[in-house]
């Protein structure tokens, strides 16, 4: 009667025709339209079957024909119906139910081909020793499938979690004597004495990421953190000594820390579901395999600002050199400008010391000469003398002797006078001598050593010597100068120095070192800069890859999501969006979903039991899209209903076939329990010790039967 290829209109007919007359409707009414709409869902299901419709087309049919099945349930169980109607109603919804079971499994493996196979990483044990209530060394292997860990209230079910949490860097940076390392030691009981220690163990086969741990890359190690009181706590990979960091950062990148969504704490159901959008994104990083994102951002940004900060200082060091090279410099000009004056005023006065010592030596020679001219002519006279007197004695006139007499007497007045010039001219040379001295007496030792060498060598040697103390060009200059020339040139050099004024003569030394410290310096700016451009272009390569992860581990939540959502509550539509921000690394996570038969509404006014398997969808989806090495989950179905249990093991089995991951379910309920492949029971014979029993069910049921 109706078309199959127009679904939604009538089940909008139907829905508003059920909903808003309901009132109206009198048992005949309404077992016709119950009959009517079981009629539509045979079609639908025969349509799925048979005429294989696409993936679209297919949820679409399922998501109705489930919607018609829930409203003839509420109808049905206002009674009055015939039994017949009632079961067959009932026999659909098993067939409606197996049949989006096998739609499930099909749309997995046909249309999401780029699904994770398995995880980085197996966990295969965990080991417990003082922990809490598990005060004897306790082991749990970790196998494939499904482990149900059961057991009263207060067992200490719970702390195996705990326990997992811990090993993996929960705490671990609380200080040595907090509540936190306290709380998790064993603290006695009354047959017991508290232990001082607590250590927990895990062991771990690694698909590659094992060289972060242990120098040798070993594929198969054991993770051990033990603490102690008044000590803290400590970690070894197979009895060697690892940073917590070390550790945490392995956890993170085999896609499971402490705070996976894979981990569910009792209760942490409703917070998934009610937490704001931006804490909820936290779980789009895991299943992109991303969660390090914002840590290794942080610590990049840390690295990148701290290279920034030192690039500053060494910039402003830098400047400082340079401006101390540039007033250096300018210093070591003066200084070699200094010495250049100092230089050519020695050379001068050297010269200038050499004529006026020549000029007394000329005089001492010409003094010499002069003294043994009188001398001599003294002597000549002296004999004329006697040779006169003997024959005035014998001579009897008196006129004759008179003119040899006055002659000796003008050449003793003659020799006199000579004498006395010569004396003079001795004195003068001497004084000359002497001003000389006293006009540079510093230099006047090294100056009488200089002009004692100068004069063993002849003067024209004496240009080739001057190369070594001062310019030769400037040497020739001066060679020629008179001895007032060189006076008024000393003089002028000694004014130019003057206005030099004080003068840093370690200058040129000085520049020298700033220079090398500046070298290195700029060695290590470009270093720095280098770096720097090295950290801005690993963050943005980070960012870059992170993103496109993450969008495209987003398409794969979200359709994960909207087909477990659609698969626990048999029907109704799920999607995610991005929020808050346009990039997608700092967006928020937004649920839309609308569950079959109410409108869209706040998710936290819906019942616990819906919260619940909206969190376990997400909590799977994300698996699906990242399989993790263990997923644990605490008491998750404490808020479903039977029927909704049993679509919650069904989904468990269906995740323990499609990925790797192991799972842990803790539960009271007998009828997870019956599902699970193997069951573990914590038990408590004596107050406050819990020990560990095991039971394998594949085994049991064939001991039974």
């Amino acid at each position: 009667m109706y078309e199959v290829a127009d679904p939604k209109e009538l089940d909008s007919l139907l829905h508003d025709y059920r909903f808003e007359h309901s009132e109206f409707l009198t048992s005949s009414s309404s077992l016709s339209l119950v009959s009517e709409s079981n009629e539509i869902v045979r079609r639908f299901s025969d349509a799925i079957k048979n005429e294989k419709p696409s993936a679209t087309e297919r949820r679409s049919l399922l998501g109705h024909a489930e919607s018609l099945l829930n409203a003839n349930l509420e109808l049905l169980g206002d009674g009055g119906f015939p039994a017949e109607l009632v079961s067959e109603t009932h026999l659909l919804r098993d067939a409606l139910q197996k049949l989006s079971r096998d739609t499930l499994s099909e749309l997995q493996v046909g249309e999401r081909k780029d699904l994770p196979v398995g995880p980085a990483a197996t966990i295969t044990k965990i080991k417990l020793n003082g922990f809490k209530s598990f005060v004897e060394p306790t082991e749990i292997p970790i196998r494939n499938g499904l482990t149900g860990i059961v057991g009263p209230n207060g067992c200490g079910k719970s702390n195996i979690l705990s326990a997992i949490e811990w090993v993996m860097g929960k705490n671990v940076s609380v200080p040595r004597r907090s509540s936190a390392i306290e709380d998790i030691i064993f603290s006695g009981s009354s047959s017991r004495p508290a232990r001082n220690f607590a250590e927990v163990m895990i062991e771990v086969e690694s698909a590659g990421n094992a060289s972060l741990l242990t120098p040798r890359g070993d594929k198969s190690f054991n993770i051990v953190r033990r603490a102690t009181r008044d000590i803290g706590s400590a970690y070894k990979v197979n009895g060697e000594d690892v940073s917590a960091s070390v550790v945490r950062k392995f956890f993170s990148d085999v896609s499971i820390d402490v705070q996976s969504s894979a981990l569910v704490r009792q209760g942490q159901v409703s917070e998934l579901v009610n937490a704001s959008p931006r804490s909820r994104s936290r779980i789009l990083l895991e299943a992109a395999g991303v969660s390090g994102f914002h840590q290794r951002k942080h610590e990049a940004e840390l690295k990148l600002r701290g290279a920034e900060t030192n690039l500053s200082r060494v910039a402003d060091v830098i400047g400082q050199l340079s401006s101390q090279l540039t007033t250096l410099n300018h210093q070591a000009r003066a200084s070699e400008r200094y010495r250049q004056i100092n230089e050519e005023m020695r050379l001068s006065q050297r010269w200038l010391l050499e004529k006026r010592l020549g000029n007394a030596e000329l005089v001492r020679s010409q003094f010499k000469e002069l003294t043994e001219r009188i001398v001599r002519q003294l002597g000549d006279h002296q004999k004329l003398i006697a040779n006169i007197e003997s024959p005035v004695d014998q001579s009897s006139g008196g006129r004759e002797t008179l003119s040899p007499k006055e002659e000796l007497g003008v050449t003793i007045s003659q020799v006199e006078e000579w004498s006395k010039k010569a004396s003079e001219v001795l004195e003068s040379a001497e004084e000359t001598l002497r001003d000389a001295m006293q006009s540079d007496l510093p230099r006047g030792r090294r100056s009488a050593a200089d002009t004692s060498e100068m004069r063993r060598t002849s003067v024209p040697n004496s240009a080739e010597n001057s190369e070594s103390f001062g310019n030769p060009e400037y040497f020739e200059q001066i060679r020629d100068k008179s001895v007032h020339e060189l006076e008024q040139a000393i003089v002028q050099l000694e004014t130019q120095r003057n206005a030099l004024g004080a003068v840093n003569l370690r200058a040129k030394d000085d520049a020298k070192e700033v220079q090398s410290e500046f070298d290195q310096l700029s060695g290590e700016k470009d270093d720095l800069e280098r770096a720097i451009q090295t950290l801005r272009q690993g963050i943005a390569s980070l960012e870059t890859g992170s993103r496109e992860r993450l969008l495209d581990s987003f398409e794969n939540v979200n359709y994960n999501f909207n087909l477990l959502f659609r698969h626990l509550f048999v029907g109704g539509e799920a999607r995610l969006i991005l929020v808050e921000s346009d990039d997608p690394l700092e967006a928020g996570l937004e649920i839309m979903c609308q569950v079959p038969g109410k409108k869209l509404s706040t998710l936290s006014l819906l019942s616990g039991g819906e919260q619940s398997l909206i969190a376990l969808a997400l909590v799977f989806a994300v698996v699906l899209s990242n399989p993790t090495p263990i997923c644990v989950l605490d008491e998750v179905d404490a808020a479903l209903d039977g029927p909704n249990v049993e679509r919650f093991c069904d989904l468990l089995d269906e995740m323990a076939e499609r990925v790797d991951t192991k799972f842990v379910v803790i539960t009271h309920n007998s009828a997870t329990m019956a599902r699970m492949d193997r069951l573990y029971g914590v038990t408590m014979p004596e107050r406050g010790v819990g020990q560990l029993v095991s039971l394998e069910l594949a085994v049991a049921k064939e001991l039974v039967a």
